[in-house]
């Protein structure tokens, strides 16, 4: 080998392994020496939106579907260091979108655990979720009984100011008082 092929390979190698792309040569203290798929940068990211819960399974809370958000990275499929970065900057963005919406809580969909979730094909990361904000129950056993006696009220008095203005005739009035109380009973 001549010197300068050496000093190239010499550049290449070195410069891999700078990158962290070069087997044993990892920069990145953490994933030294471990072959487990680190903790996705959920605690980074988490950082910005505290508001929000984000799960893999539909929250116990009564609810309201906000919407569903789908994001997209680029990245190589087949180095997984690049595919958890594109994880975590997919997930950020659903987070955004979520919290933009009002959400309180965030549902990545897919199956088995968080960081396993998101679909990549053709060096293109594409994660999935859903929106959700908590919402209050009517208070009562009767499931807002005051809003439909406050509702069948309204509806009678309206009925009785058509027939006093006279909109509607006696026969007219008698009909839709009792399709009123019918649909309220």
């Amino acid at each position: 080998m001549t010197a300068r092929q050496l000093l190239i390979l010499f550049v290449c190698a070195s410069t891999l392994t700078a990158c962290g792309l070069m087997p044993g040569g990892d920069s990145d203290p953490e994933a030294a020496g471990s072959t487990a798929p680190a903790e996705p940068a959920e605690p980074v990211s988490s950082n910005r939106f505290p508001e929000l819960t984000v799960g893999t399974s539909t929250p116990d809370t009564f609810s309201r579907q906000l919407g569903r958000y789908t994001t997209y990275a680029r990245t190589d499929c087949n180095n997984d260091r690049d595919q958890r970065a594109a994880f975590v900057e997919t997930l950020d963005e659903l987070k955004g979108n979520a919290v933009e919406d009002g959400a309180d809580y965030l549902r990545v969909l897919g199956t088995g655990e968080l960081e396993s979730r998101g679909l990549c094909h053709n060096d293109m990361f594409q994660l999935t979720g859903v929106a959700f904000r908590e919402e209050t129950l009517p208070q009562g056993g009767n499931a807002g009984g005051g809003s439909n006696t406050d509702s069948l009220t309204s509806r009678l008095e309206e009925l009785d100011t058509l027939r006093d203005r006279g909109l509607i005739s006696d026969n007219e009035y008698q009909q839709l008082r009792e399709r009123v109380l019918n649909e309220a009973y």
